[in-house]
């Protein structure tokens, strides 16, 4: 298998099965999760995602069926909030309830991120929002875990505002680190069950754009089932293609690419434009290097998706992936 392609892959699909368009139940989900692991592409598969509020289901279905080989590594979704100081509270009641989960269940599964949605405020308060949230939920685990904040990329997004965003991650950043690597991150929701939940080429590309330029990690989620950008005829619009963005923010940290050149390869619909070669990622003219990709993924860490089958079915069909193993799930 190409060197490239493993380093743009490993571990990038976090296992979404709860949330829709899936839905599944948890013992669901945990079932199909658990095959994925023991599979032919389990090197692909990143966390599982579930919300606080749903970490004591899990753990009870944890207990009845004990993981066969390593603590199941979970991404915790922490609950919605409107203000600055209401996000401070919800960190600080999941700080107690995952902290609580995981002297519970102790060798059964480990909490390795958390996601929020970013409320509306001030760039210097963002700041103190991102410091004191994650003092509440590291006192609470004993330990430091990156936080991804969620600032939503449709309508009017302007550069300003998710310049003021990168920005105060990057100064949280250079304030704490995990060993060498930043903290905080962003997360960018790239579809929904409606054409109106996708967010344009531009606004991605220009989040994309500024968090490599301020080195801010991101990860992704939603309409991101296959490879490369298409249009959906059942929605009715264009969806982005992981692939795409991925391979572009790889490419574009590896070659230096201006806000325009981005552009280009996260609106590409063709297939045929990229490619695996040797040791290198290839789109069109341009290549990275895999050494280069390996340390673009410092930043690109995953993205979330209901399915695993999907996406790994459509690197076989593009020849990118030879495994043929597949777990039953349900195309959705």
């Amino acid at each position: 298998m190409d060197a490239a392609f493993r380093k743009l892959m490993a571990g990038l699909i976090d296992y979404a099965g709860l949330f829709p368009p899936a839905a599944l139940d948890m013992p669901e989900a945990l079932r199909l999760y658990s095959t994925y692991r023991s599979g032919a592409d389990a090197w692909l598969l990143g966390r599982f995602i579930c919300p606080a509020s749903r970490l004591d289901e899990l753990g009870e279905l944890l207990r009845q069926s004990p993981p066969t080989t390593a603590p199941l590594p979970l991404s915790v979704i922490l609950p919605p909030a409107s203000t600055a100081a209401e996000a401070l509270e919800n960190a600080t009641a999941s700080a107690r309830v995952c902290a609580t989960f995981e002297a519970e269940h102790e060798d059964l599964a480990v909490i390795e991120a958390f996601e929020a949605k970013l409320p509306e405020a001030p760039g210097e308060e963002l700041v103190q929002l991102f410091a004191a949230a994650a003092d509440r939920l590291d006192s609470g685990l004993g330990r430091a875990v990156p936080v991804f904040w969620e600032r939503s990329l449709l309508g009017d997004v302007r550069r300003e505002e998710l310049a003021i965003l990168t920005a105060a991650l990057a100064e949280a950043n250079g304030q704490r680190a995990i060993q060498g690597r930043p903290l905080w991150g962003l997360k960018l929701r790239c579809g929904g069950l409606e054409a109106g939940d996708f967010p344009s080429v531009q606004a991605l590309g220009l989040a994309v754009g500024l968090c490599l330029a301020a080195g801010v990690p991101f990860k992704a989620t939603a309409g991101l089932h296959h490879p490369v950008r298409h249009h959906d005829a059942r929605l009715g619009t264009l969806r982005h293609g992981f692939l795409n963005l991925f391979g572009g923010a790889a490419l574009a940290a590896a070659r230096a690419l201006d806000e325009v050149s981005l552009l280009e390869v996260l609106a590409d619909q063709s297939s045929s434009a990229w490619g695996f070669e040797g040791d290198r990622l290839r789109w069109r003219n341009l290549n990275a290097a895999a050494e280069d990709v390996g340390r673009a993924r410092e930043l690109l860490t995953s993205y979330g998706s209901c399915s695993f089958d999907e996406p790994c079915d459509d690197l076989r069909e593009l020849g990118f992936l030879t495994s043929s193993q597949r777990s039953g799930e349900t195309p959705s």
